[in-house]
């Protein structure tokens, strides 16, 4: 199977979850004889070029702005359209998925390359709710928006859903069921847990990892973090960048709980010794961050958005938060930092075996290797794909052939 994959961004540009799951995925994939290729726009001229990396060949388009912005950006998103198409176009007898890593306006030339060359072509949606792709395209000023979601309704493109929560949002779009295939977020397992109770100075750590944007709601975790460390031993470690850094940066002076640590993509150094993983995004995917926290059995205390239902049980496997309100996030705290130490265990070990049994990258890899034959078979025999099942979804332990 030979796939490319089309992204909106990757590294070294962005180290969000979008590229740690796809960077993920494809090294299974190749591991399992998977010819990759990763396309992907850059802003950085020294990145652009063609280079081999263990995910597969990652072909960098230089960019002078983001494409998937459009609005002022839109003469990048239109370079970005041409170049990329016309890469897809002249390599097109060396590849035959062209796989879709979020909906956004970077997807125009996979559906359409799709549509002209006979590709098999699938979309994975970043989100649920109201700020699924689906939704949120449309809505934009420009026409750009509503011609990738007409491309993508018309074509005969298979929508992946990571997360109940997004397939039954794509059921309430219209989206016929045997145009969805439920295929969960991936996760490396290591071997052993590395969370723990509590830190060697008798503090509880608490993590967030990923982008400091206005949506993670990193600022009413702060303020929140300001009450609750004044009367608990506990830290706050902040991984990760994004636009709200330096803001978040000067709201967290003088609170010496607080800790940024920059970017880096060393899971033990994110959640060795943490106890928790804090997470108050106003929405998410089928986060890799809760992933990732869980299987080293850090426990989670986040809010009930897209796909976090498929995984968390409150009070069993974590914290679930009311709202991401600041008074919200403190209660959620509050219970956190309130369980005695066997509680905690039981709740770590719970977490660690929901995700490490159902969510391992290995299972993952193998239900994405076992939906593109089947939609390669579908072609072949020109019949309707029978899908509309999961395909090692979050509720398998194992990948359930389609259709059972």
């Amino acid at each position: 199977m030979r796939i490319v994959f089309l992204m909106p961004t990757y590294y070294p540009d962005s180290f969000g979850g979008a590229e740690r799951q796809t960077r993920i995925l494809a090294r299974s994939l190749r591991d399992r004889g998977a010819a990759i290729t990763i396309l992907t726009p850059t802003l950085q001229a020294q990145a652009a070029g063609t280079d081999d990396q263990p995910e597969g060949r990652v072909v960098r388009l230089p960019m002078r702005s983001d494409p998937a912005l459009g609005g002022r950006y839109v003469f990048s998103m239109l370079h970005f359209w041409f170049r990329a198409f016309l890469w897809l176009a002249r390599h097109r007898r060396s590849y035959d998925v062209i796989a879709i890593q979020h909906l956004r306006l970077h997807a125009w030339p996979g559906l359409v390359a799709g549509r002209l060359f006979g590709k098999l072509l699938s979309a994975k949606l970043g989100r649920g709710g109201e700020h699924m792709e689906l939704r949120r395209l449309p809505a934009q000023k420009l026409p750009f928006g509503k011609l990738v979601v007409s491309l993508a309704r018309r074509s005969r493109l298979i929508f992946v859903a990571n997360s109940s929560d997004i397939a039954g949002d794509l059921a309430a779009l219209g989206i016929p069921a045997d145009r969805v295939a439920r295929v969960p977020n991936g996760v490396e397992c290591p071997m052993e847990p590395g969370a723990a109770y509590r830190a060697p100075d008798g503090a509880c750590v608490f993590v967030y990892a990923g982008r400091l944007a206005q949506e993670k709601r990193v600022d009413r975790l702060i303020e929140a973090f300001r009450i609750f460390a004044a009367e608990h031993p506990a830290t706050l470690r902040i991984f990760g960048s994004g636009p709200e850094k330096n803001r978040l940066i000067e709201q967290a002076a003088g609170l010496s709980s607080v800790r940024f640590m920059g970017v880096t993509d060393d899971r033990d150094a994110i959640y060795g010794g943490a106890a928790f993983m804090i997470l108050p995004s106003d929405s998410e995917g089928m986060s890799n961050t809760l992933l990732e926290a869980m299987a080293y059995g850090a426990v989670p205390v986040i809010t009930d958005v897209s796909g976090v239902g498929d995984l968390v049980v409150p009070g069993q496997s974590g914290v679930m938060l009311a709202d991401n309100t600041r008074d919200a996030i403190l209660e959620g705290l509050v219970t956190a930092g309130g369980l005695d130490a066997a509680q905690w265990a039981a709740m770590s070990a719970e977490a660690r075996q929901r995700v490490c049994e159902k969510h391992a990258i290995n299972v993952v890899a193998e239900a994405y290797l076992r939906l593109y034959r089947e939609m390669a078979d579908d072609r072949l025999n020109r019949a309707p794909p029978a899908r509309g099942r999961d395909i090692g979804s979050a509720e398998a332990g194992v990948p359930a052939p389609v259709g059972q």
